[in-house]
């Protein structure tokens, strides 16, 4: 293997940059308010309104009422922060599917305090809550975050009106807190359901086709650049290996090793997991498709067989790395021996060592020409040829 170096995410505590909408379906499961007949207020008058001449108590009917009220409240001030809400139905006795959503979040009230103020209508409202949070991944099966906020508010139309608000503002301390950001930023577990059910943008490949690029297939991200098309796949006992996304749709090429694992899935350099199938294999290379129903960002490349005999090249390949919500990034520099046998056929090989198969094998301007493997470098020419893929428009 050639030197390489590793690049690891930093172990890092501060907040992830979330984006809300790709987070995941999320559901305000329960809001549970303090039991009937628990003392929740007042009623205060006096010089300076802090005579208690009145106490107000949880009841049955408003505790129902105003439960289902919170509820539409959280909804509504996830989907103000941009997240895609599953809204609670009716309240009833029946089990409810939650097919599509990936996070259940539930709300205890430990403490609420209300308070009308003044000595006649309309009256003055506060509230101040303190409220416990659960975050609850419907993928892993597994609670992903504790924690409590509090929150105050002054002035409201009424008592009902000053719950919906205090909670509306505690959830939004909630949502702004560093360890539930962390929470939603979590790769989303890989499951057998994924695999088996995965959606790809093309149809199978019967082994006779030939397999057509279109011309606008390149998806390289401006901030990411070459590492955003490499991924790490993964399958089953310990397999691991590199691939490097050529299309939008999912389309890479891989270790031909990749084609022996009945299951594989990929790790992008986001953290995100995608299901993976292989294509087709020919010497020690493989065509596999990743899901990528929504576009996948690619490497930029081209089929560039013009390199020279000992010119610079830069090898990147990817690392699973366990316990982190990225992906490890192995790279170097080598020099790329240019070969033509007798019979006109080119072979390129690294001047030092040799790869562990997967990586990607790019100029110096960053563009990736080829896919290194365990005895030398398959140029992207030579890797559509013997996979029998086509560029739309050639001949």
């Amino acid at each position: 293997m050639p030197t390489a170096r590793e690049l690891k995410p930093a172990q890092d505590a501060g907040p992830a940059a979330v984006d809300p909408h790709a987070a995941g379906v999320i559901a305000l499961l329960s809001v549970e308010l303090p039991d009937p007949g628990t003392k929740i207020g007042g009623h205060y008058e006096g010089v300076q309104f802090d005579r208690e001449v009145e106490s107000l108590e949880m009841t049955a009917g408003q505790r129902l009422r105003w439960m289902r009220s919170a509820r539409d409240a959280g909804d509504s001030a996830l989907t103000h922060q941009g997240f895609r809400v599953r809204t609670s139905s009716p309240t009833t006795s029946d089990a409810e599917l939650l097919r599509g959503v990936r996070f259940g979040l539930s709300a205890r009230v430990t403490g609420l305090q209300l308070k009308t103020i003044g000595y006649a209508e309309p009256y003055r409202i506060e509230a101040h809550a303190a409220v416990q949070w659960e975050l609850l991944d419907l993928a892993a099966g597994a609670v992903v975050y504790e924690g409590s906020t509090v929150a105050a508010v002054h002035g409201a139309d009424s008592l009902g009106a000053a719950v919906d608000r205090v909670l509306g503002l505690a959830l939004a301390h909630a949502l702004a807190d560093s360890g539930f950001q962390r929470a939603l930023a979590m790769p989303r577990p890989v499951v057998a359901q994924d695999l088996l059910f995965a959606n790809f943008a093309r149809a199978m490949p019967a082994a006779g086709d030939t397999i057509v690029i279109a011309a606008d297939a390149q998806n390289m991200s401006g901030e990411t650049g070459i590492l955003g098309g490499i991924v790490a796949l993964s399958g089953t006992q310990g397999f691991s290996t590199s691939a490097v996304v050529l299309t939008r749709d999912g389309l890479a090429l891989t270790s031909a090793a990749a084609a022996r694992q009945r299951w594989l899935w990929a790790r992008l350099a986001d953290g995100r997991h995608r299901a993976v199938r292989q294509l087709r294999a020919a010497g020690e290379i493989a065509l596999v498709e990743l899901s990528c129903v929504d576009p996948c960002e690619t490497v930029r490349w081209a089929t560039d067989t013009t390199v020279g005999d000992r010119a610079n090249v830069l090898w990147v390949g990817a690392r699973p790395t366990l316990g982190t919500t990225g992906t490890g990034i192995a790279y170097g520099r080598q020099q790329l021996l240019v070969r033509r046998t007798g019979a006109g056929l080119l072979s390129w090989r690294f001047r030092r060592g040799q790869g562990q198969g997967g990586e990607a094998v790019a100029r110096a301007d960053g563009t990736v020409i080829g896919v290194a493997t365990r005895s030398g470098v398959v140029p992207l020419a030579e890797a559509f040829r013997v996979l029998r893929v086509a560029l739309a428009g050639d001949p």
